[in-house]
C-alpha cells in the first residue's frame, strides 16, 4: 500500500505540473486571438514546431539517459558528480554546435523558404532558447529520478505562470505580437536555466569521463529517430503549409489544434499510466489470463471513440464563441484533427506490446512509415490549404496505428480482439462520415450520435455483440 500510495502521489503531481500550465495556456486562447493575427499566430506556431525538432537533435536523446544512469550512481556521490557533469557538458557542447550549424543554415537559405519567418529575430530567438534549455533537461530528469514530484510541479507551474505573464506583458502592453510571444519563451529559457545551474552546482564538481559519455550516448541514440520523426512530420507540413498557402491558413491550423488541446493532455496522461498497467499485467497473468487484456483494450477504443465524438460535435459549436472571428474557420477542422486523437490511442494500445518484447527498434521504424504517409499526403493535399494539412497528419497517425497493430499481431498480443476492432473501427468510419461529410444540422447529427455513443459504451463492457457477430461468421 505505500508503493500503491507513492505511484499515485508522484502520477498526481508530476501529472498536474504538466497539465495546469496547459490547461492556463488554453483558457488564453481568445485573447491572444484578440492581439494576434493569423499570420502572427502562423509564425509563433512555426517557430515552436522548429523548436520542437532542433532541441532533441541538439540533445541526441541523452537526457533520457540520466533517468537510466542515475541509480547506477546514486549510491556514490564521486561517480555521480562525473557522470553529471559529463553529461552537462555534452549536452552543452553538442547544443550550441548544432545551434550554430542550424543558425548558419537557416540564415543562408531559410529566409528564401518562408520569407516572413525571418531568422533575425525569430529563428535567432528559437536557437538561444533550445541551447539554454539544455542544463534544465537535465535537472528534470534529476527530479523524476529522486521521486521530487511536488518539487517538480510548484517548478513547472511557476515558469508556466512566468512565460504565460511575460507573453501577456510583451503582446499586450508592449504590442510585440509575435515577436513577443517567443522573447517571452526565451526569457523564460534563460530564468529557467539560471535555476537549473543552481540547482545543479552541487554535483557539477565532477570530471569529465569519456565512458560516462559513451554510455549515455549509446543509450539516446537509439530513441533519437524516434523523437525526430515525430517532431518532423507536423514540422514539414507545416513547412509546406506556409510555402504553398499562406501563414494565415498556418495560423488558423494552429488555433485549431490548440483547441484539441485537451485531447493531446488526456493522450499524454494515458501514456505514462496505461504502460506500466499493461506491463504488470501481462507479465503477471500471461496467455490464459489475456480476457482481461481483451476487456482493457476493447474499453479503451470504444471510450476514445466517444470522446471523439463528443469532441467533435460540441466545440466546433464554441469556437465562433471564444475567438476572434479571423479565426472562425479552424471550426471545420476539429473533426478531422480528432481522427488524430484516436489514431494515437489506437496506436498506443497495439505498440505497447513491442515494448513489452522490448523490440523497441521497431518503434522508429512505424514512426518513420508514419512520417512518409504524413509527407506524402502533405503535398498531395496542399491545395485543401489548411484541412488538407490537417486530413495529412490524422491519417498519419492512423497508419502508425495500423502498423502497430501488425506488429502486435506479428508478437501474438493476447490483448488483440480483432471481431471488437473492427465494430468499433465501423463505428469510428460512421461518425466521421455523418459528422464531417454530410451536411446535416448540428442538432440531426447529435440525434443520431447520442444513440451510437450509448452503444459504443455498452459494448465495450458486453461481450453480446462480438458473440452475435462471431456467430454470423461462424467463428
Amino acid at each position: 500500500m505505500i508503493i500503491k500510495s507513492k505511484l499515485l502521489k508522484s502520477t498526481f503531481f508530476f501529472g498536474l505540473g504538466n497539465v495546469l500550465p496547459q490547461v492556463i495556456g488554453f483558457f488564453l486562447i481568445p485573447l491572444y486571438t484578440i492581439y494576434l493575427s493569423p499570420t502572427d499566430y502562423g509564425i509563433v506556431d512555426l517557430a515552436a514546431s522548429i523548436s520542437g525538432f532542433l532541441t532533441p537533435l541538439m540533445r541526441l536523446g541523452v537526457p533520457g539517459s540520466v533517468t537510466r544512469f542515475y541509480f547506477d550512481y546514486k549510491n556514490d556521490k564521486t561517480n555521480l558528480d562525473n557522470y553529471i557533469t559529463s553529461i552537462y557538458y555534452l549536452l552543452l557542447g553538442t547544443s550550441s554546435l548544432l545551434g550554430i550549424i542550424f543558425s548558419g543554415v537557416y540564415f543562408l537559405w531559410g529566409e528564401l523558404i518562408i520569407p516572413e519567418l525571418l531568422f533575425y529575430p525569430y529563428i535567432l530567438l528559437v536557437v538561444i532558447a533550445s541551447v539554454l534549455s539544455s542544463n534544465s533537461d537535465i535537472q528534470r530528469r534529476l527530479i523524476v529520478a529522486r521521486g521530487q514530484a511536488i518539487f517538480s510541479a510548484k517548478l513547472t507551474t511557476v515558469f508556466s505562470l512566468t512565460s504565460i505573464a511575460l507573453t501577456l506583458l510583451l503582446v499586450i502592453v508592449f504590442k510585440l505580437s509575435a515577436v513577443g510571444v517567443i522573447l517571452a519563451q526565451t526569457i523564460t529559457s534563460l530564468l529557467f536555466f539560471i535555476h537549473a545551474q543552481y540547482y545543479l552546482h552541487l554535483n557539477l564538481a565532477g570530471k569529465i569521463r569519456l565512458n560516462h559519455i559513451k554510455e549515455s550516448l549509446n543509450y539516446g541514440i537509439g530513441l533519437l529517430p524516434h523523437h525526430l520523426f515525430v517532431a518532423f512530420a507536423p514540422l514539414f507540413s507545416k513547412f509546406v503549409l506556409a510555402d504553398q498557402g499562406s501563414l494565415a491558413s498556418l495560423g488558423i491550423l494552429a488555433i485549431a489544434m490548440r483547441f484539441t488541446l485537451p485531447l493531446d493532455v488526456l493522450y499524454n496522461a494515458f501514456i505514462p499510466s496505461f504502460h506500466p498497467l499493461y506491463f504488470e499485467e501481462r507479465k503477471a497473468l500471461a496467455e490464459n489470463y489475456s480476457n482481461s487484456l481483451r476487456d482493457q483494450q476493447k474499453q479503451i477504443i470504444g471510450i476514445s471513440i466517444v470522446i471523439y465524438i463528443f469532441y467533435s460535435l460540441v466545440v466546433p459549436i464554441l469556437i465562433p464563441f471564444v475567438v476572434d472571428s479571423r479565426y472562425d474557420e479552424a471550426a471545420s477542422l476539429i473533426s478531422i484533427l480528432g481522427l488524430g486523437f484516436v489514431g494515437k490511442m489506437l496506436y498506443a494500445n497495439f505498440i505497447v506490446e513491442v515494448f513489452y518484447s522490448k523490440k523497441t527498434k521497431w518503434v522508429s521504424i512505424s514512426t518513420l512509415l508514419g512520417l512518409a504517409v504524413t509527407v506524402v499526403l502533405s503535398v498531395l493535399l496542399i491545395e485543401y490549404g489548411a484541412k488538407g494539412i490537417a486530413y495529412a497528419g490524422s491519417i498519419g497517425y492512423l497508419t502508425w496505428a495500423a502498423i502497430a497493430l501488425l506488429l502486435s499481431k506479428k508478437l501474438k498480443s493476447p490483448a488483440n480482439d480483432y471481431v471488437s476492432l473492427i465494430i468499433n473501427l465501423i463505428a469510428l468510419i460512421f461518425s466521421f462520415v455523418i459528422i464531417e461529410l454530410t451536411y446535416l444540422s448540428v442538432l440531426l447529427k447529435m440525434i443520431i450520435m447520442i444513440p451510437l455513443c450509448g452503444w459504443l459504451l455498452w459494448s465495450s463492457k458486453s461481450s453480446k455483440m462480438e458473440l452475435l457477430v462471431r456467430k454470423i461468421f461462424n467463428k
